[in-house]
């Protein structure tokens, strides 16, 4: 029942991104756009108005009759890429951003500027495009540090270390971070020093130091608790389950999870959600419930493709390959396939070289204060001097470099999925005959023909057979209930029934279920696909077909039809 609910979840979750209704808020930008004039200035106080109740904004902003047109437009477009960013619609937000920063730079609005450049970097960020987004960074923070405002500077400090974490730089990140926290001490400003401590967490999550993240998480824990912020607290939640399971502490990792999730969900904070969706799922890998982590990844997959966000979906797409590899290899290499073609977009040659490009030009004058301008300058000279040579034999030489690592690449990649393939297929193999011996069918004494299993574990295995029978009658699919009326704890029934068949309870019970869908195909011609499906405690046919296919290697409608053929031709 748990595998279902999860599965509505990913619908419900799927359904509503595609069929929002259109909020006020986007009513009046429409209007705003549409209008001159007075009208023009009307809507967009309105638009204002309605972000302020929908807590976008702190205090509304009222724009005067004689507003000059320039001046009008540009905060309002700020303001929408604020609200789409705000309602995690990122290509929107980037979209108004870029209209917005292109007349605050004509108008000479430093603070506002400052903002804008902010909201494009995180923008970028979250769209995985790094170069871009360390480009408005960096930008942001040299208005911010002129301007002597110590909060807006550590904000873009932190905001540069996420960038870092992202293209896995956690060493240059630490730095910005430590920076960003040694601003914010000299104010007064709890709420960004709850920020700045997260993302410490996690950058010394992604170091491996553990002990370091769940300190830092703890104590934004605590300030999102001072101040009230239920959500924020489920967010530091998870990043303290995350260091958890770094600590290999997986029942208070658990704990933390089901604690935040429910929040996350309740609150629509998708990104936090899908990231607490793979904990979850590395959990259940670890406890050898890959049926259950398989589901978290996949509403983690879902999430995060919504979201445009490819960082976090290689985590899904692996967490997926791993829980599927031994059950499902075919299934498994799609979603291995996947993650490659997701890392070579993510992680290419011009990120890394584009990053480290923007790191020797403004990193040490970020953390040693030092000015670059004499360093500029000998570079600047050397590069005009050079240029045409450079150019003409570097273009010639990273061809062939280029092309030749191309191959190597290829090649190793191609080697590596052969023998991928070619051990997934004997685990398969093998898993095919654990699962053959375990659920052969019965003989017309109604034993079990398990010749290879001793006395003791044919009796448990004809007894599981039978709870499990009768449980699938009765529409229930839960582990823990057959356990109990087995006269064991989940963890032992567990272990047993994985010792006797080689396969975990919930795919022995998804056997069963697919064993009574072929008899009812089979013995019962009046009942259609989806009513076999809901005898077989499927709600949506599209499950039942998807897991029938998986388990028989086509679908429930081609079974059909094909012992329909059969009884025709005899």
């Amino acid at each position: 029942m748990k595998r279902l609910l999860i599965l509505f979840a990913v619908f419900a979750l799927k359904l509503s991104l595609l069929a929002a209704p259109i909020s006020e808020a986007e009513q009046l930008l429409g209007r705003f756009e549409q209008m001159e004039g007075k009208e023009r200035v009307e809507a967009a106080n309105a638009f204002m108005k309605a972000l302020l109740q929908e807590g976008v904004t702190d205090e509304a902003l009222t724009f005067s009759a004689g507003a000059s047109e320039d001046s009008l437009t540009m905060l309002v477009w700020y303001w929408a890429g604020e609200y789409w960013y705000s309602r995690q619609q990122y290509t929107r937000a980037l979209e108004y951003g870029k209209k917005a920063i292109a007349l605050l730079q004509k108008k000479g609005d430093l603070m506002t500027q400052s903002d804008c450049l902010s909201l494009l970097g995180t923008t970028c960020f979250r769209l995985s495009d790094y170069v871009n987004a360390a480009k408005y960074v960096k930008a942001c923070y040299e208005i911010d540090k002129k301007s002597g405002d110590r909060g807006r500077e550590s904000s873009s400090l932190n905001t540069i270390a996420g960038i870092y974490l992202a293209a896995k730089q956690p060493e240059e990140a630490e730095k910005y971070i430590l920076k960003a926290i040694e601003v914010n001490q000299t104010v007064d400003e709890p709420q960004r020093m709850a920020v700045l401590l997260g993302m410490a967490s996690e950058i010394y999550g992604s170091m491996n130091n553990h002990k370091k993240a769940l300190d830092y998480a703890r104590q934004a824990y605590e300030k999102e608790q001072q101040l009230g912020r239920e959500e924020k607290a489920a967010v530091r939640l998870s990043q303290m389950a995350s260091a958890y399971i770094g600590l290999n502490e997986f029942d208070k990792a658990v704990e933390a999870l089901e604690k935040a999730m429910p929040v996350l969900r309740e609150n629509k904070n998708m990104l936090s959600l899908g990231i607490s969706c793979n904990l979850m799922g590395k959990v259940k890998l670890h406890d050898g419930e890959e049926d259950e982590a398989a589901e978290y990844f996949r509403e983690g997959v879902g999430i995060f493709q919504q979201l445009g966000d490819l960082y976090n979906e290689i985590h899904s797409q692996e967490g997926l390959y791993e829980a599927l590899k031994f059950s499902f290899p075919v299934e498994a290499m799609q979603h291995h396939e996947r993650l490659i073609e997701l890392k070579d977009s993510l992680y290419n040659l011009e990120t890394t070289t584009q990053l480290s490009k923007y790191n020797a030009e403004y990193g040490n004058d970020l953390l040693q204060e030092k000015t670059l301008q004499s360093e500029r300058f000998l570079r600047l000279t050397l590069l005009i001097g050079g240029a045409l040579l450079l150019l003409v034999l570097g273009a010639v030489a990273w061809a062939a470099l280029a092309a030749r690592r191309r191959n190597r690449q290829q090649m190793s990649r191609y080697d590596e999925l052969q023998e991928d393939l070619g051990v997934l297929n004997a685990k398969y193999e093998q898993m095919r005959n654990r699962y053959s011996n375990a659920m052969a069918t019965r003989s017309q004494d109604g034993t079990e023909e398990e010749d290879s299993l001793n006395p003791a574990e044919r009796a448990f295995l004809e007894k599981t057979t039978q709870v499990v029978e009768r449980q699938v009658e009765m529409g229930k699919f839960d582990v823990d209930t057959v356990a109990s009326e087995m006269n064991m704890s989940a963890s032992q029934f567990r272990r047993r029934l994985s010792a006797v068949t080689g396969i975990s309870p919930q795919l022995f019970i998804q056997n069963m279920r697919m064993k009574k869908a072929r008899y009812l195909l089979d013995n019962h011609p009046e009942l259609n696909i989806n009513e076999i499906a809901m005898k077989c405690g499927y709600d949506e046919s599209s499950n039942f077909t998807h897991v029938f296919k998986r388990v028989f290697g086509i679908t429930p409608s081609d079974y059909l039809n094909g012992r329909l053929l059969e009884e025709e031709e005899e």
